[in-house]
Protein backbone atom coordinates (compact mmCIF):
# COMPACT_ATOMS: atom_id res chain seq x y z
CA UNK A 1 0.00 0.00 0.00
CA UNK A 2 1.21 3.63 -1.24
CA UNK A 3 0.32 7.20 0.26
CA UNK A 4 -1.03 7.10 -3.33
CA UNK A 5 -3.27 3.99 -3.42
CA UNK A 6 -2.69 0.14 -3.76
CA UNK A 7 0.38 -1.23 -6.21
CA UNK A 8 0.14 -4.86 -7.50
CA UNK A 9 3.84 -5.65 -9.32
CA UNK A 10 2.24 -8.03 -11.82
CA UNK A 11 5.65 -9.06 -13.21
CA UNK A 12 6.29 -11.23 -9.77
CA UNK A 13 2.19 -12.70 -9.69
CA UNK A 14 3.13 -15.75 -11.92
CA UNK A 15 5.79 -16.58 -9.53
CA UNK A 16 4.00 -15.98 -6.50
CA UNK A 17 0.91 -17.85 -7.43
CA UNK A 18 2.69 -20.98 -8.73
CA UNK A 19 4.06 -20.99 -4.82
CA UNK A 20 1.34 -20.78 -3.32
CA UNK A 21 -0.10 -23.48 -5.75
CA UNK A 22 2.93 -25.69 -5.25
CA UNK A 23 2.66 -25.90 -1.53
CA UNK A 24 -1.02 -25.88 -1.49
CA UNK A 25 -0.82 -29.18 -3.61
CA UNK A 26 2.89 -30.72 -1.94
CA UNK A 27 -0.02 -30.12 1.22
CA UNK A 28 -2.63 -32.04 -0.79
CA UNK A 29 -0.17 -34.77 -1.77
CA UNK A 30 1.67 -36.00 1.88
CA UNK A 31 0.96 -32.92 4.02
CA UNK A 32 -0.70 -33.82 7.42
CA UNK A 33 -3.98 -31.98 9.30
CA UNK A 34 -0.85 -29.77 11.14
CA UNK A 35 0.51 -28.39 7.89
CA UNK A 36 -2.42 -27.52 6.26
CA UNK A 37 -4.32 -25.83 9.56
CA UNK A 38 -1.15 -23.77 9.32
CA UNK A 39 -1.30 -22.67 5.86
CA UNK A 40 -5.21 -21.92 6.20
CA UNK A 41 -3.84 -20.07 9.14
CA UNK A 42 -1.04 -18.59 7.13
CA UNK A 43 -2.80 -17.19 4.17
CA UNK A 44 -6.28 -16.72 5.89
CA UNK A 45 -5.48 -13.98 8.39
CA UNK A 46 -7.11 -10.28 8.52
CA UNK A 47 -4.82 -8.14 10.25
CA UNK A 48 -4.10 -4.17 9.92
CA UNK A 49 -2.51 -4.37 6.78
CA UNK A 50 -5.78 -6.06 5.12
CA UNK A 51 -7.94 -3.76 6.74
CA UNK A 52 -6.20 -0.71 5.61
CA UNK A 53 -6.45 -1.99 1.80
CA UNK A 54 -10.58 -2.68 2.37
CA UNK A 55 -10.93 0.62 3.73
CA UNK A 56 -9.37 1.85 0.16
CA UNK A 57 -10.87 -0.15 -1.55
CA UNK A 58 -14.61 0.24 -0.41
CA UNK A 59 -13.45 4.28 -0.52
CA UNK A 60 -12.82 4.36 -3.82
CA UNK A 61 -16.21 2.24 -4.82
CA UNK A 62 -18.37 4.17 -7.01
CA UNK A 63 -21.39 1.54 -6.75
CA UNK A 64 -21.55 -0.80 -3.78
CA UNK A 65 -23.92 -3.24 -5.51
CA UNK A 66 -24.60 -3.56 -9.06
CA UNK A 67 -28.28 -4.63 -9.95
CA UNK A 68 -28.30 -5.50 -14.10
CA UNK A 69 -32.05 -5.38 -15.97
CA UNK A 70 -32.21 -7.35 -18.94
CA UNK A 71 -34.99 -6.08 -21.21
CA UNK A 72 -36.11 -9.71 -22.00
CA UNK A 73 -36.89 -10.45 -18.31
CA UNK A 74 -38.38 -7.13 -17.57
CA UNK A 75 -40.47 -7.70 -20.81
CA UNK A 76 -44.54 -8.13 -19.61
CA UNK A 77 -45.51 -12.21 -19.97
CA UNK A 78 -47.49 -12.84 -22.96
CA UNK A 79 -49.66 -15.19 -22.91
CA UNK A 80 -48.92 -18.97 -24.20
CA UNK A 81 -49.22 -18.77 -27.85
CA UNK A 82 -49.27 -15.92 -28.84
Amino acid sequence: IEADGIHIDHASMPRAVAELLREALAIQDHGSRAESNAFIERYSTWDDRHERIATGLRAAERYRTLHPRFAILDAPSRPAGV
